[in-house]
């Protein structure tokens, strides 16, 4: 096999287990106290442009800082964590379906946000320029490290979410979900409980999106449209949510026929085409699911969505 498909494997991997991130923090916060974030590119988006603004050098459109990388990670963590407490503070109270539309208009707030605020993010033209982690390194060499990166990532995550799980304010976020009244009689603070759990999630994706904005070397608002909210909730849907295992099944499914399916020629069918029938294919692979496995492929029967 050579270099050159090997890099191609590896970038198709890091691709993958970059939205098996978001999946999993997804469930942190959907999956254990209902709480449905349709926001979750808006976040992502917001920490990948704050690691963009800091540690690019010289880029043509917008503004880039050239600090470290290291700096423009930590900053988004903390931006991303500031948001995300913000926003719960103002809106955990509502109904879920209203909770859903602010979370959701908070996405699209950010990115139009982005798209307009040309003299520092470079606006739809994106930001370029963001220097790698191993600048002058060998392609195939740089490939494998981001690789290795970006499974330490998906690792700490999951190690994560695994503790929340298991512990003491698992129980409670459970006991959240399963009824959240029964839980205020029980002498619990729901509200911080939520407050907690969502501020955690949105500073994992401030993370998640700094090492995508690195990785890139660029990034434009287009990364993060409403098609990706959508395939990562799907995701998280397809494999079963609660459920580690079901959540890397449904990001690799789902992301494997989007991103490694990029380049397959069929005979008679344009790209454009192409493109559309993935969707199409994305589209009833979900109808099914819900139809007949609602709790998804690796979920449990008596924890149905």
């Amino acid at each position: 096999m050579s270099a050159a498909t090997l890099t191609f494997l590896s970038d198709t991997l890091v691709r993958i287990l970059v939205f098996l991130s978001l999946i999993i923090v997804l469930d942190l916060k959907y999956g254990f106290t209902d709480i449905p974030n349709f926001g979750i590119t808006g976040f992502f988006a917001l920490g990948a442009y704050t690691t963009a603004v800091l540690t690019a050098t010289d880029p043509q459109y917008g503004i880039g800082l050239g600090l470290p990388w290291w700096s423009g990670w930590l900053v988004s963590v903390v931006v991303v964590a500031a948001a995300g407490a913000l926003l719960s503070l103002a809106t955990l109270r509502v109904d879920e379906l209203y909770l859903g539309l602010v979370t959701f208009a908070f996405a699209e707030i950010v990115l139009v946000i982005i798209r307009n605020l040309q003299p520092i993010t470079g606006g739809s033209l994106g930001l370029i320029g963001i220097d790698p982690l191993l600048p002058g390194a060998d392609p195939f060499l740089r490939a494998i490290f981001y690789l290795a990166a970006a499974l330490v990532l998906v690792a700490l995550l999951a190690a994560g979410w695994y503790r929340i799980a298991t512990s003491p304010l698992g129980r409670v976020l459970q006991a959240i979900r399963v009824d959240e009244l029964v839980a205020k009689t029980s002498g619990k603070h729901t509200l911080v409980f939520k407050i907690k759990i969502f501020t955690l999630g949105s500073a994992a994706i401030g993370l998640v999106g700094g090492f995508w904005a690195t990785y890139n070397g660029g990034i434009v608002p287009n990364m993060f449209e409403l098609q990706i909210l959508l395939l990562i909730w799907i995701g998280m849907i397809l494999g079963g949510n609660r459920r580690l295992s079901g959540l890397v099944v449904g990001a690799f499914v789902i992301f494997s026929l989007r991103i490694g399916t990029r380049f397959v020629s069929v005979p008679f069918i344009t790209e454009t085409q192409f493109a559309s029938l993935r969707g199409v294919a994305i589209g009833l692979m979900l109808i099914l699911i819900i139809l007949y496995r609602p709790q998804g492929l690796l979920g449990n029967s008596k924890e149905i969505l």
